[in-house]
Parts: C-alpha cells; sequence; structure tokens
C-alpha cells in the first residue's frame, strides 16, 4: 500500500467476524463455517509459483522463492512457514484462484487466511457450497475442510457465535480491563504489536505485576488450568512486551510448560522493557530444563534453549555446555546450544566442534557453519570454504558468517 504497510488496517481477525455479522443480518438463512484443515503446510510450491507467474512475477523471482520454500522445508515440495507477513501474501496468492471459483458460482462469503464463512438462503444451499468448496480446494491445493470445524449455522445462532469470538468472554473484570488496553492500542488486531513506551501511566497501573500476577495465579488455581486461555492471554502480553509477568512466567514454568511456546515468545517481546535480574531469570530456566516433563520433551527443551540464543543477556552460557555431549542431547538440541554459544560468541568452544561437521545432520551442520561467525576473519575464510556445502541454503550461511565483521 501507498503507506508502506502489507494489508489495510481494518484487514485483521476482528473485522472479518464483524463484516461476517453484518452480512448474517443482512441475508439471513443459513451461514456454512468452513476451516481449511492445515493450509500452510500444505501449499505445493510448484502451484505456488504458477499462481506467481500468473499474477505478475518475474520467472526468476518465483523460482526464487521455490527453491527458497524447498530448501526450507528439507526438499519437500509442500508447506510454507506459519507467520511471517511475507508469507501470508503468498498464502494469499494461492488462495485466489479458490476465491475467484465462488465468486464465479454467485457465493456471498468473507475469508480471513483458511476461515470461510459462506452466506446462504436455506440449509441445502450451505450444504451445497460445502461440496463445492471442499471440490475447489482439492483441485487446486488438494487441500480439505476440517470436519470438527465446519458447521452449519443458523444466521440468529452464527450471529450470537460471532459475537463471542469478537468479545472473547472475558472471565473476570481484571482480564477485561486488561484486555481493553491491549485493543485500544492495538485496534482489535491480535497480531499487531504495540509501542511499549506510548502507553499511559493509567494504562501501565492496569497492566502492573501485581495485576498481572493475580491474574495469571487465578488460571492456575483451577484443578484443570485452562491451557488454550493461558496460551492466549501470554500472545496478548507479548504484543505489548510488558515485563510485569516475567518473574511469574519463569518461577511456574513448570506449571505452565503446556503453554510454554507462547510463554516463551512473551519473555522475547518483554527483552527490552524487563529491568529485572535477567541473569536470575536464566537461571530460573536453567532450572527448568531439569525439570522431567522438560528434559522428556525434545519439543520443550529446545524452546527454553532457544531463549539462551535470543537473548543472550540471560548468561550461563558454561551451564549449557554441559548438556552438549549428555546421552539425551538430539541433534536439534545440539544445535540450539550451538546457537547460544554463537551469540555469547565462545568462539574457543565452537572451534572444538569442527570435528562435529561432517556427521551432524544438515541443521546442525548451518549452525556450526553460522558459529564460524565468531572465528577471526582467516580461519572462518579458510574452513568455510573447504567445507562440501551441497545446498543453497548452507552457501547462504556459509556467506553470512564468512561476511560478518
Amino acid at each position: 500500500m501507498l503507506d508502506g504497510t502489507l494489508y489495510k488496517i481494518d484487514a485483521d481477525w476482528p473485522t472479518f467476524w464483524e463484516k461476517s455479522i453484518e452480512k448474517a443480518a443482512q441475508i439471513g438463512g443459513y451461514i456454512a463455517i468452513a476451516d481449511v484443515s492445515n493450509y500452510y503446510n500444505q501449499i505445493h510450491h510448484h502451484r505456488l509459483e504458477n499462481h506467481l507467474t500468473s499474477a505478475g512475477f518475474p520467472q526468476e523471482a518465483a523460482k526464487s522463492i521455490n527453491n527458497l520454500l524447498s530448501n526450507l522445508t528439507q526438499g519437500v515440495s509442500r508447506g510454507i512457514p506459519v507467520g511471517p507477513h511475507a508469507t501470508h501474501l503468498l498464502a494469499e496468492c494461492v488462495f485466489n484462484p479458490i476465491d475467484r471459483n465462488l465468486l464465479t458460482e454467485g457465493y456471498i462469503f468473507c475469508r480471513f487466511v483458511d476461515d470461510i464463512h459462506i452466506f446462504c438462503k436455506t440449509r441445502q444451499e450451505a450444504q451445497i457450497a460445502f461440496y463445492d468448496l471442499a471440490e475447489f480446494l482439492d483441485k487446486e491445493q488438494k487441500l480439505i475442510l476440517q470436519s470438527h470445524k465446519s458447521r452449519i449455522l443458523p444466521a440468529e445462532e452464527f450471529i450470537e457465535y460471532a459475537s463471542r469470538i469478537i468479545t472473547e468472554a472475558p472471565l473476570s473484570h481484571l482480564e477485561k480491563e486488561i484486555v481493553e488496553v491491549i485493543d485500544r492500542y492495538s485496534h482489535g488486531d491480535r497480531y499487531r504489536n504495540i509501542d511499549f513506551a506510548i502507553l499511559s501511566e493509567e494504562d501501565l497501573a492496569i497492566l502492573s505485576q501485581e495485576n498481572l500476577e493475580i491474574l495469571l495465579n487465578s488460571y492456575l488455581t483451577h484443578d484443570e488450568p485452562n491451557f488454550t486461555r493461558i496460551r492466549w492471554l501470554f500472545r496478548r502480553l507479548a504484543q505489548v512486551g510488558v515485563p510485569g509477568a516475567v518473574p511469574l512466567a519463569v518461577a511456574k514454568v513448570e506449571q505452565f510448560s503446556p503453554a510454554l511456546a507462547d510463554l516463551a515468545s512473551y519473555l522475547l517481546s518483554a527483552r527490552y522493557n524487563y529491568s529485572g535480574n535477567w541473569g536470575q531469570v536464566g537461571e530460573d530456566i536453567l532450572h527448568a530444563l531439569e525439570l522431567p516433563i522438560i528434559e522428556h520433551s525434545e519439543y520443550l527443551t529446545v524452546i527454553l534453549l532457544d531463549l539462551f540464543a535470543q537473548l543472550p543477556i540471560l548468561n550461563h552460557n558454561d551451564s549449557i555446555l554441559q548438556k552438549y555431549r549428555t546421552n539425551s542431547s538430539s541433534p536439534m538440541v545440539k544445535r540450539k546450544i550451538v546457537r547460544a554459544t554463537t551469540a555469547h560468541r565462545a568462539e574457543h568452544w565452537l572451534r572444538l566442534r569442527k570435528g562435529d561437521f561432517d556427521s551432524a545432520d544438515p541443521w546442525l551442520k548451518r549452525a556450526l557453519m553460522a558459529g564460524a561467525s565468531t572465528f577471526s576473519k582467516d580461519e572462518r575464510k579458510f574452513w568455510l570454504r573447504r567445507l562440501e556445502k551441497r545446498s543453497e541454503l548452507e552457501k547462504f550461511v556459509a556467506k553470512w558468517a564468512e561476511s560478518e565483521s
């Protein structure tokens, strides 16, 4: 757009539901609610390349995007990264023919990424709409609908359902106040980040450490905490990078473990605003790595180790290095340790890992190549240029490491 943004300010999740409510009120009848299964992971690279070319992309640019995606997916011809704004545009490009086919058939609908609302006069028309959509998805991308999320609702029921989705039914007055502050600055956009510095004193008081700890502790008091709600709150707090929840989040990592990915994203968002002792935070995270529930899960271990890679201020690199040669350290865990050590510029240890390169898996190899950026200019140049680099991604990482100052 002319102002440098990728989308209109109102092209967001709440507006999608608000527009759907408007259409349901105007048209009445029945609404087919459809959700495409695992959309981003099922996008076919060659189909995407064809759509980009049809949209006017230069052939070489479309092919380069295809090659990049192929390297990211280890040669598998399906799937694009979830989340980065650039990939939103790729996903929209793929869905364009499906939108056009729905319009050609005369359907009135609203869509936000892979969620679709089709407005029909009768239940039978809504059922037929599902059949048509399923056919378009299959022929275009071999996509399918999620049966447990796809349903038909009368207009009145849909409006009530959509209204609940928009308001997200606060569980308490305190939660309502906290979310209202975030919504006011983000204009209700669940994906928009907010500059913490622009918050007023009054709003900072609502987002205080005391209030955030009261709210988070209230979630944990239930015999079966609502982790969907906890993950949702950490995502909302991450939009602001508000620091008040940092101490409790790291102190109760074990209790929050089902929401660990969102908790970690929240900690990263607070990196510039938390004025407490980051070294102590690092110590608490190290302790969490020893917890049985974390130690047993490669996924959870990798999430916590990644914090040391992205937040060198956490320190404790020597303790992290001790985990590298343990029997339980998988290649992915070792990769995260190498990344953390690179962030700490520990070239003495990374130099010893040169001997691990030939037996390493592709991801660990790339991490070791990136780690060479800590070596002296001559040493990194000599070592990187003698390595056999089989993929474009490996060549790119080597070039980056060699050029780092």
